[in-house]
């Protein structure tokens, strides 16, 4: 009873991380692995904990990335990582938020909980992924033609696999899952600059 109204326990965590490592691999039957309850759906979220301190590492190789082409913090450290949290936050919630719209007007409400879940496991796998390509990029260990490559072979990598989540979990056509990525891609993009905006 605890474990339902808590966050998730170890063997759960682990379960869904090889839930988003099978789907990795275009492997549908990796969504088999996820908690699709309402409970589940709320412990899903743990992601977001679990991902934050990949994404802190991230947010310093960008700003140390910034600094180098001549654009430093211009409001402090205390203040910019004020503004970096809450677009975290915001970055995770906001298109679970719109899907739910989406979904109901779509006739996927069934299928809601199942795709968010998977998705947000999904997206501390992507973080995995993205860390190690910008330790890259920022260490210069690789010329930069081909640190370039790398990282849009990333990129591209997380576009396929947010599609292949969206039609297995929502059960729906390329078509319609590209628009649910393209939506994600551009709520995500708006969130950053804004986030930017204030650094």
């Amino acid at each position: 009873m605890n474990a339902m109204a808590g966050g998730p326990q170890g063997a759960e965590i682990v379960r869904a991380i090889y839930g988003a490592y099978r789907l990795a691999h275009f492997d549908a039957g990796g969504l088999a692995y996820f908690n699709n309850t309402v409970e589940g759906f709320w412990r899903s979220f743990t992601a977001v904990a679990l991902a934050a301190p990949a994404s802190a590492i991230l947010v310093m190789i960008h700003w140390s990335l910034a600094a180098e082409a001549g654009q430093p913090l211009v409001h402090g450290v205390a203040h910019s990582a004020l503004v970096e949290g809450l677009t975290y936050v915001i970055a995770w919630t906001a298109f679970p938020v719109a899907m739910h719209a989406i979904c109901e007007i779509a006739g996927w409400r069934d299928r809601y909980i199942a795709y968010i879940v998977a998705l947000n496991w999904a997206n501390l796998f992507e973080i995995a992924i993205l860390l190690p390509v910008f330790a890259i990029a920022a260490g210069g260990l690789l010329p930069a033609g081909l640190t370039v490559i790398v990282q849009l072979t990333a990129y591209g990598f997380i576009v396929a696999y947010e599609i292949f989540v969206a039609r297995r979990a929502l059960q729906i056509a390329i078509l319609p899952a590209l628009g649910v990525v393209a939506i994600g891609l551009v709520m995500s993009f708006a969130v950053r600059a804004v986030g930017d905006s204030f650094l």
